[in-house]
C-alpha cells in the first residue's frame, strides 16, 4: 500500500575489568556448592598433614599395625573426601555455566537489531558457545586459590616444626617460582586470548557458510568455500600449536623449580646430616612435606594463570551484557544537529546471501522523511529490503502460526492506525503453503484463498480515503506445484485502488510483476531506476 502525498518531514571493544567482575553478579551463583568444597578441601590438607605423620613413621621403620591401620584407613579417607570436593566443584561448575549461558542468550534476544547487525550473529553464537564456557572456571578458581593457599600455609608450618633451618632455604625459592609462573600466567592469557578468536573466526565462518552450501553447489563455487575454509581451519591450527609451546613451557617451569628444590635438600641436607643435625631420613621425611608445598604453591599459581586465560576468552561478554537493551518504542534518533537525508542507492548489488544477490545495479532515490514497513509470514522475503531500507519489520513464521495471514493482518492495520507509514508490504503465505501442501485449486486450497480474501478486505476498508492499493501475486500454480511457463503458472491477479476507491487503470489492461515497482514509484513521487524493465500501470 502507498500512502496517497504523505511525506514526513564495527570497531573492537577493549577489555573492561568492570565489566569482568560484575558478570558474576548478574545471576545466581549455587554459593553453597563452591563453599562445599572449600570445607572438603581444608578437610583434604588436614588429613594429608596425617597422612604424612604416619609416612615419616614408616620411613623411620616403625611399621606397627596401628601405623599401617591408621594410614590405610585415613588414605581411603582422603580419596572420598577429595571425590566429594570435586563432585561439588564440578556441579557447581556447571550450574554457573548454565546459568551464565542463559544470561547471555537472553541478552542477546534484547538487544537492538542494529546492534545484532553489527555484531554479526555468528560472532553472537560464539559467544554462547564458546565464550561462556569460560564462566565457570573464574569462582571455581576463587574457592580453590583459597584452598590452595590455607594448604600451602599449614605446610610451610608443619615443615617448618620438622625443620625450621631447612625450610628457610626452601622458602628463599618462593620468589623464583613466583617470577617463573607470573611469566607463564601472561603467556598463557595471550595464548588464550589466540585461542579464542581462532575459535570464533571458525564458529563464525562456518555458521555462516553452511547455511549457504545450497548456494554454493548451485553456483559450482566449492572450491572458493573449501579455500576459504582452510584459512579459518589453518588459523586455528597455528593457535593451537601455540597453545600446545605454551603448555610444555609451563611443564618445564614446574620440572624446572622442582629440581631446583630437590638439588638444594639434597645439598644443605646432607651437611645438616653429616653435622648431627639431622636424622640420616630427614631427606625423606623432609621431602614429605616439600612436596605437599610444591603441590599447593603450584596450584596457587596455576589458578592464577587460569584466571588470566579466563580473562582472555571472555573479554567482551561483559561489554556485550552492558550494552543497549532493544525498546521497540523508541525508535531510532539521529545524531543531534544532523538533519534527515536521503536514501541514495547508486548501482547496489544486494543478497543476504553473497553468492546469490537478489538485486543487481539498483539505483534509486528515497526523498527524507518516507517511512516503510514489511509484514510477512515467508522468511526468504528479507532478501527483497535492502538494510536501512526500512523503518519497520514484522515476521511471523507460518509453521509457528497456523493462522498468520490473520495475525499479520491485525498487526499491519494496528501499525498502519499508529504511524501511517508512506508504504506498507502485507504478504499472505498460506495460500502458497495449502497449494503446495494440499495442491492448487483443492477444496483446502480455496478455504485458505477465502480466509486471505477477507484479510484482503478489512485492509481495503481501514486504507480507503489514505492509501492507494495495489493487490497481485507473485505466482500461479497447477499441481502441487509451479516455476513452468503453465498458464496456470503465469497469470496472476492484479488489482489496483486508488485512495479514494475509483480504480488506476482500466479492467482489461495488462501488465506484469516488473510494472508493481515503477508503479509504486509513480504514486510516491519518486523516479523509477534507469534499469528496470516493466512501466509504471498509471
Amino acid at each position: 500500500m502507498v500512502q496517497n502525498g504523505k511525506d514526513r518531514g564495527q570497531q573492537k571493544e577493549k577489555f573492561s575489568f568492570r565489566s569482568y567482575i560484575t558478570f558474576y553478579t548478574r545471576f545466581p551463583i549455587p554459593w553453597w556448592l563452591f563453599i562445599a568444597s572449600l570445607v572438603f578441601s581444608l578437610i583434604n590438607t588436614e588429613v594429608f598433614l596425617a597422612i604424612s605423620k604416619y609416612v615419616i613413621q614408616i620411613n623411620k621403620g616403625e611399621l606397627y599395625n596401628g601405623v599401617i591401620i591408621g594410614y590405610a584407613l585415613l588414605t581411603v579417607l582422603n580419596a572420598a573426601i577429595s571425590m566429594g570436593s570435586n563432585i561439588c566443584g564440578e556441579y557447581g561448575i556447571q550450574k554457573v555455566t548454565l546459568r551464565a549461558r542463559k544470561l547471555l542468550w537472553d541478552k542477546i534476544l534484547h538487544l537492538p537489531m542494529r546492534e545484532v547487525e553489527r555484531r554479526q550473529p555468528s560472532s553472537l553464537i560464539s559467544g554462547v558457545v564458546n565464550d561462556i564456557t569460560q564462566a565457570s572456571a573464574v569462582i571455581h578458581m576463587v574457592f580453590s586459590t583459597v584452598a590452595s593457599v590455607y594448604g600451602f600455609v599449614r605446610c610451610c608450618v608443619e615443615m617448618a616444626r620438622f625443620n625450621a633451618k631447612l625450610s628457610a632455604y626452601m622458602l628463599l625459592l618462593v620468589p623464583l617460582a613466583i617470577g617463573v609462573f607470573a611469566l607463564v600466567g601472561q603467556l598463557q592469557y595471550r595464548m588464550m586470548l589466540r585461542r579464542y578468536e581462532s575459535l570464533n573466526t571458525m564458529t563464525e565462518f562456518f555458521s555462516e557458510h553452511i547455511s549457504a552450501a545450497k548456494h554454493v553447489k548451485a553456483q559450482a563455487m566449492e572450491e572458493l568455500e573449501t579455500e576459504e575454509g582452510l584459512r579459518a581451519i589453518d588459523e586455528r591450527y597455528r593457535a593451537d600449536v601455540y597453545y600446545a609451546f605454551m603448555e610444555v613451557l609451563q611443564v618445564f617451569s614446574n620440572t624446572l623449580y622442582t629440581s631446583i628444590g630437590s638439588i638444594a635438600i639434597a645439598l644443605f641436607g646432607s651437611d645438616m646430616i653429616r653435622k648431627g643435625q639431622m636424622p640420616d631420613t630427614g631427606i625423606n621425611d623432609f621431602t614429605t612435606y616439600k612436596s605437599r608445598v610444591d603441590q599447593y604453591q603450584a596450584e596457587v599459581l596455576t589458578h592464577y594463570q587460569t584466571l588470566k586465560g579466563t580473562q582472555g576468552a571472555m573479554q567482551y561478554v561483559g561489554v556485550l551484557l552492558d550494552g543497549p537493551e532493544e525498546d521497540p518504542d523508541a525508535g531510532y534518533d539521529l545524531p543531534e544537529g544532523q538533519p534527515e537525508q536521503d536514501i541514495v542507492l547508486d548501482r547496489v548489488s544486494f543478497g543476504y546471501v553473497p553468492q546469490q544477490p537478489v538485486l543487481h545495479d539498483l539505483s534509486l532515490t528515497i526523498p527524507a522523511g518516507k517511512t516503510t514497513a514489511m509484514f510477512s509470514n515467508w522468511e526468504q522475503l528479507r532478501d527483497i529490503a535492502v538494510p536501512g531500507c526500512l523503518s519497520f519489520s514484522c515476521f511471523m513464521d507460518y509453521r509457528d502460526y497456523p493462522d498468520t495471514d490473520r495475525r499479520l493482518t491485525d498487526a499491519a492495520l494496528a501499525w498502519m492506525a499508529e504511524e501511517g507509514p508512506d508504504f506498507l508490504f502485507l504478504y499472505l503465505g498460506l495460500t502458497d503453503c495449502a497449494g503446495h501442501d494440499r495442491g492448487w485449486m483443492s477444496p483446502d486450497y480455496l478455504d485458505t484463498l477465502r480466509g486471505a480474501w477477507e484479510c484482503i478486505r478489512r485492509v481495503a476498508e481501514a486504507s480507503e480515503g489514505t492509501y492507494h492499493l495495489i493487490v497481485t501475486a507473485d505466482h500461479g500454480g497447477h499441481g502441487r506445484s509451479h516455476g513452468t511457463e503453465e498458464e496456470e503458472d503465469m497469470r496472476i491477479p492484479i488489482l489496483l485502488r486508488s485512495a479514494d476507491g475509483a480504480p488506476l487503470r482500466p479492467a482489461a489492461s495488462c501488465g506484469c510483476l516488473t510494472d508493481l515497482a515503477p508503479t509504486v514509484c509513480a504514486l510516491m513521487g519518486l523516479p523509477a531506476a534507469r534499469d528496470w524493465e516493466g512501466t509504471s500501470l498509471i
